[in-house]
């Protein structure tokens, strides 16, 4: 049987930057995201989501079938 991951599961965007080779310090709350000059080559779109709920997935190779 299939689980689901967290990717199958909603998602709340909190934060939401353009970035641009120049680099760019991003923070939310006590994350901070530092993107250095030179990382990218082009202006980039960085996204910060959280899960509104706790997700809890049995570790990898459990099967209860």
């Amino acid at each position: 049987m299939a689980r689901p991951t967290v990717i199958d599961v909603p998602t709340e965007e909190v934060a939401r930057l353009t970035v641009t080779p120049a680099g760019e310090v991003m923070r939310w709350g006590p994350l901070k995201l530092e993107v250095p000059a030179g990382a990218l080559t082009s202006d980039t779109t960085v996204i910060i989501s959280r899960l509104p709920q706790p997700f809890h997935m049995e570790p990898a190779g459990a099967d209860d079938s």
